[in-house]
């Protein structure tokens, strides 16, 4: 059963746990491994290291990081946060996790609830539990686009969509403008996603076909989801590879995201959660063997979430590993649409609004992130090094951007310093 998990829940769920620790720094094979990001002991005493790696260090091999993420694991703890659990008591979501990290120490970690509200499944959540966050997989994408570019596969993000995708309707579209939302796109031009390998032919000729553009090129920015499926289609034909084995090679592997994957086939039993969706009420079944679009379909944990963050914060190194050249990461973080639109070529950017919802109104101009579809979120603040991720499977919860702002607001009172 995809929502089935042990019935008695875990001692590493319901948890505020305050840990002014840092990543533990651990010798392998004669080489300093930073652990983390989402890492902390609870005894002893342990000093932050530079994530960029040393000169001559190799990259983590698929032991080192499961070794980062067994020792998050124990590190957790419970008890209970009645600042985050208010928005389980209100009924906006059935879960939530929540986890801040302040540069690389983490500060909260919060998991509480069920996977859903009755008559829905009671089965308590845990950090090792699976979610389909939707577009919080965008960033993914973006990021195996930027690693194309640092490879040389894509010569520079102001070429045409054609130089890569021939077929491509528009010969005056960018790749920029695909990851911007800013080609000329609305969501009238959508496309329904499938639900399983058999209807990805047909939504791949969908995305292709000629569609109506409001606005030039680079006037606006409207959001677009078929615009992330075109970029997944580039890394794949640029790779020769499934953009699944892409990522797993370049980014979750280097990064230590060990429960993260577009491939819903190599989750065991048991340990994934559904999207809830409210109104009906029932589990959205629809996504149980969704196959990756580059927008949706990725299945990852708030650990994993943080620790994506970490290689974004380390401008492009996590762990003692480079994923991306420095120059290449910068893009990451800074706006790419002349400062129109709050967009990086990854994520959106708060800007200088002061009420800008998915963000929290103490959160710098700076601050890059995206939510998801089912319920999640992911943001860095540079000006203040702090990461949040909020992990949930609530329709409900995602309806309103304003509530992941509540989310990252309620953490204003308490105190998020190591």
């Amino acid at each position: 059963m995809t929502t089935s998990a042990d019935e008695k829940g875990s001692n590493t769920c319901g948890r505020r746990v305050f840990l002014h620790t840092a990543l533990r720094a651990v010798a392998v094979a004669g080489v300093t491994q930073a652990l983390g990001p989402a890492i902390a002991a609870t005894t002893g005493t342990a000093s932050a290291k530079s994530i960029a790696r040393p000169k001559g260090a190799r990259r983590a091999s698929r032991k080192d990081t499961l070794r980062r993420e067994e020792s998050m694991i124990r590190a957790n703890s419970a008890t209970h946060d009645p600042a985050l659990h208010k928005f389980i008591d209100s009924g906006l979501t059935s879960n939530l996790q929540v986890l801040v990290v302040a540069a690389d120490r983490i500060v909260l970690d919060f998991c509480e609830g069920t996977v859903a509200p009755p008559p829905g499944p009671r089965t308590k959540v845990t950090p090792q539990l699976r979610f389909q966050v939707g577009s919080v997989g965008k960033p993914i994408t973006a990021t195996a686009v930027l690693k194309c570019l640092d490879t040389g596969r894509i010569k520079s993000l102001s070429d045409p969509v054609r130089n890569y995708a021939p077929e491509y309707a528009y010969p005056d579209h960018t790749i920029l403008h695909l990851l911007t939302h800013s080609a000329g796109y609305t969501t009238q031009e959508e496309v329904a996603w499938p639900t399983d390998e058999a209807g990805l032919a047909e939504f791949k000729r969908k995305c292709y076909e000629k569609k109506a553009v409001h606005f030039a090129p680079g006037e606006k920015s409207h959001y677009y989801s078929v615009g992330y499926f075109i970029l997944m289609d580039i890394v794949e034909r640029l790779s020769g590879s499934r953009f699944e084995d892409f990522c797993q090679e370049n980014i979750f592997v280097p990064a230590g995201m060990t429960h993260t994957t577009w491939d819903w086939r190599k989750i065991p039993d048991g340990e994934r959660v559904l999207p809830w969706l409210d109104r009906e009420p029932r589990l959205q079944t629809e996504f149980e063997k969704m196959p990756p679009t580059g927008t949706t379909g990725l299945w990852t944990t708030a650990g994993d979430l943080a620790r994506f963050m970490q290689m974004v914060r380390g401008h492009g190194a996590a762990g003692g590993v480079r994923i991306l050249g420095e120059k290449t990461a910068a893009l990451m973080i800074a706006d790419q649409t002349g400062n129109r639109f709050n967009r990086s070529a990854t994520f959106w950017r708060r800007g200088p609004a002061p009420q800008a919802p998915p963000f929290g109104d103490k959160d710098s101009a700076d601050t890059v992130g995206h939510p998801g579809y089912c319920g999640s979120i992911s943001t860095y603040d540079p000006k203040t090094d702090l990461t949040f991720v909020a992990v949930t499977n609530s329709m409900k919860l995602h309806s309103n951007f304003d509530n992941y702002r509540q989310i990252r607001n309620a953490l204003g009172d308490l105190k998020l310093t190591p």
